[in-house]
């Protein structure tokens, strides 16, 4: 089974600054640095001023249009910033996708979190999901947001996928939280996913949140993934951030959830944080692997 983040097309650095160059000559470009790539995404700060985001696969080209029109409309109602597009990249013969450039957001991934710092993401965290979650699907209508045709929650099409990238892990690192996953992983059973139409951001996850030298929640990014779905794809957050024991205090604050959707929140979360692990692994981003390893033994406690 081949991997999903590998790339359809890189958009390198000399190639970047072509296409910024000739679709935005008001960027008088200084400085411009390659500052990380994910699955869909190769990402460059220019002038410590803008973040632009090229597109790796088609998905995530068709998705970046879905972005452009969204995410303008949807900041002003969020309690934390998300990243606006300012620049509107056009397919071109240098590159077929669109792309998209943002004012830069400050912030670090969250990393070594001690309970504390846990427990103070709790409430920033729960307001922001509820206020997502609670925007009117109705107002959104006429924008080409899609549903959820990718299964994101469907355990019968991951759970294969899952099992043998948990088997490579093991091989590279035979630890308890690894076995304990396996585990997990092979007592799954099959759960109809009820139908729900949420508004949600489709992969949230600790590379996709910013807090600043406090530790404190500020921005959420890489909205890619949005779609309508299934509340349970962003609860899954839920699960590898905060300790069992302080769960319920989010919950608290965004509302109460059927255990169902609990269920599959744990499961989109295990499943997210193997297939980060994997990528780690493959990239060897060292921080990455640990924070994502710690997640993963937050996530089956």
């Amino acid at each position: 089974m081949g991997n999903a983040w590998a790339p359809e097309i890189v958009v390198e650095k000399e190639l970047a600054i072509t296409l910024i160059s000739k679709q935005f000559p008001a960027i008088s470009i200084q400085s411009i640095k390659e500052i990380g790539e994910g699955f869909d995404n190769t990402i460059f700060a220019v002038n410590d001023q803008y973040v632009f985001r090229f597109p790796r696969r088609k998905i995530a080209g068709d998705l970046i249009e879905t972005e452009a029109v969204l995410l303008p409309i949807i900041h002003q109602i969020l309690p934390i910033k998300i990243p606006v597009p300012v620049f509107f990249g056009k397919n071109s013969e240098e590159y077929k996708w669109s792309f998209l450039g943002y004012h830069y957001l400050s912030g670090m991934m969250p990393c070594k979190l001690t309970k504390e710092e846990r427990t103070k993401l709790i409430r920033p965290l729960g307001e922001f999901l509820k206020s997502l979650h609670s925007i009117s699907i109705s107002q959104l209508k006429d924008l080409p947001i899609p549903y959820d045709t990718l299964g994101r929650l469907d355990i019968g099409k991951r759970k294969a996928g899952m099992a043998e990238k948990l088997e490579t892990l093991l091989v590279l690192d035979n630890c308890s939280v690894f076995q304990k996953a396996r585990k997990y992983c092979l007592e799954l059973e099959h759960i109809d996913v009820p139908k729900e139409h949420v508004l949600v951001h489709g992969d949230l996850h600790l590379r996709n949140m910013l807090v600043n030298e406090c530790k404190e929640l500020t921005a959420v990014i890489d909205w890619g993934d949005v779609h309508i779905g299934h509340r349970a794809v962003d609860l899954s957050i839920v699960f590898s951030l905060i300790p069992a024991d302080e769960r319920e205090a989010f919950f608290a604050v965004y509302s109460d959830v059927d255990s169902l959707s609990l269920e599959l929140a744990k499961f989109k979360s295990v499943y997210t944080l193997v297939l980060l692990l994997a990528y780690a692994a493959d990239k060897k981003e060292r921080a990455l692997y640990e924070e994502a390893k710690t997640s993963l033994a937050i996530s089956l406690s």
